[in-house]
């Protein structure tokens, strides 16, 4: 059963997302797509969300706040109440970016999950691919993967990578022990692949977004409309919570 999450960058937008969303994700879209948002934010919604879903929390690229800088802000958002956190090295080398992921497993509760996440974009040259994030993400004690789009222009993550290879992904990484996710300019005409690849979690924001990505304000309707979908669906159904 693949899960929700819907994500926020504001705590005004909790109560449109809450009851329905399997996970609560806090970003700070304006700045990026797996851009940090402030401590003061997350706890807010980690407030507002008062349990009845996980809150995961983007820290960002490891590239853009270095090891030490990264790891800092892991603790802060897990000291707020992040339940999972997201690190991107869709800028890094794996050779590089392998240690740090060590480093932040041990900094980090062990009952706060770390996920690592990259871009179905074509990426940097000498950046870790998607292809390699599950086994850099397992290799680290991590919990599990997510892939996203970095450029936001109504391309989806299924056509830059395409149906197999996102497929091929799901599947390395469960076979790793990890859960898996994926996102990026996802809507109601992406419920039957979403359905058909079966990850853990999809993610959402454009779909529901009053405002653009960025701007407050999320649609409850169109939260519940997306859920409904899902539910009609001959190929399987996604759990809110």
């Amino acid at each position: 059963m693949v899960k929700t999450i819907f994500s926020v960058v504001d705590p005004a937008e909790v109560p449109a997302v809450l009851g329905l969303a399997g996970v609560v994700d806090v970003k700070d879209a304006a700045k990026g797509p797996m851009e940090a948002p402030s401590v003061k934010t997350v706890k807010k919604v980690v407030e507002l969300v008062g349990g009845m879903a996980p809150v995961s929390v983007a820290l960002g690229e490891i590239s853009g706040r270095g090891a030490k800088g990264i790891i800092k802000l892991a603790v802060s958002m897990s000291g707020a109440g992040a339940d999972i956190l997201k690190v991107c090295v869709s800028e890094t080398s794996g050779v590089a970016a392998a240690p740090v992921l060590h480093q932040l497993r041990q900094a980090v509760p062990p009952h706060v999950k770390l996920v690592g996440a990259g871009y179905a974009d074509p990426r940097i040259p000498s950046a870790a691919g998607v292809e390699e994030l599950p086994y850099l993400a397992a290799a680290a004690g991590f919990e599990g993967v997510l892939v996203d789009t970095r450029v936001k222009n109504g391309r989806s993550v299924f056509t830059h990578l395409g149906f197999a290879k996102l497929s091929t992904f799901i599947i390395e990484a469960k076979m790793l022990g990890l859960f898996t996710a994926v996102s990026g300019c996802l809507d109601m005409e992406s419920v039957l692949d979403i359905q058909r690849l079966q990850p853990d979690y999809a993610g959402f924001r454009s779909a529901v977004a009053l405002n653009g990505r960025a701007g407050i304000g999320i649609d409850a309707e169109k939260v519940a409309m997306l859920i409904r979908e899902f539910s009609r669906g001959d190929h399987g159904a996604v759990m809110a919570g």
